[in-house]
């Protein structure tokens, strides 16, 4: 599964938080990050929303919570 791939592998934090939400996520606030939980699992989102998230964190991100 790709997501957004037409801006180079980057995506903004939020709107990577925006597509993870509309596939069930939910989210508690961190410090600096943000818990997300999905499948049954958990990962950390930094918490940037203006900032990029590179290709290989978003990749990180989607296996961590089981999403292919």
């Amino acid at each position: 599964m790709r997501v957004f791939t037409d801006t180079g592998g980057k995506v903004k934090q939020s709107e990577f938080k925006r597509w993870l939400a509309d596939r069930g996520a939910t989210f508690e606030q961190g410090t600096k990050h943000l818990k997300v939980y999905l499948n049954g699992r958990q990962t950390t989102l930094p918490r940037h929303p203006a900032h990029e998230i590179s290709e290989p964190l978003r990749k990180a991100i989607l296996k961590q919570l089981n999403c292919k």
